[in-house]
């Protein structure tokens, strides 16, 4: 018996000889890195909790004058937009324009909302005719009412060319992030920026 256990103690020793000690290393830092890590999990759901996700349409279109009961004039911005987009679009809809005439790294970008909808989509020729402007599709005419109606000293002008992003949808980074796994039957009037 106690040569078994000179023997076992013998064959531990010499495995430790063959193989070497292991040893796991502790790491000094094995505070600060889990604090940093708590810290970027914050950053993360503080993100997802305030943060949005805006999505947006790009459409051209170009300045109108629109006469008002008291005889006065104001600008609107005439946009065409697309199929596609149409259905998205309400009333309210914010939109983000830029006028060609005034880059907007100067001028800044300038805001409206959707004031009216067409009833009926115009061909790519209507919209030629009434606008200048050439698109390969027929596309809907949204009047959108714009906040300002000068750009710094100079008033805008019929005809001016305009870019603008319609702001269809905004929700929450998480929102966003979950909405794979949330109900499909949801209506997709749930998240309107509009509404």
């Amino acid at each position: 018996m106690h040569e078994d256990l000179f023997r076992r103690e013998m064959l531990e020793a010499r495995k430790e000889r063959w193989l070497g000690s292991i040893r796991l290393p502790i790491s000094r830092l094995g505070w600060p890195m889990a604090a940093l890590a708590l810290l970027g999990l914050l950053a993360l759901l503080a993100l997802l909790g305030f943060g949005r996700y805006t999505r947006s349409e790009p459409v051209e279109g170009v300045l109108i004058a629109q006469a008002a009961p008291n005889g006065t004039s104001s600008m609107q911005a005439q946009l065409w937009v697309p199929d596609r987009t149409i259905a998205a679009i309400r009333p309210g809809t914010p939109a983000v324009l830029r006028y060609r005439a005034f880059p907007y790294q100067r001028y800044g970008l300038q805001h409206g909302r959707v004031v009216a909808i067409a009833a009926a989509a115009s061909s790519p020729d209507q919209i030629h005719r009434r606008s200048g402007l050439r698109l390969d599709a027929p596309a809907w005419s949204v009047q959108v009412e714009l906040d300002r109606q000068r750009i710094g000293t100079q008033a805008l002008r019929a005809g001016m060319r305009v870019d603008a992003e319609l702001q269809l949808e905004q929700r929450r980074l998480y929102e966003f992030v979950l909405a794979p796994l949330s109900n499909t039957d949801a209506s997709p009037d749930t998240h309107r920026t509009g509404s």
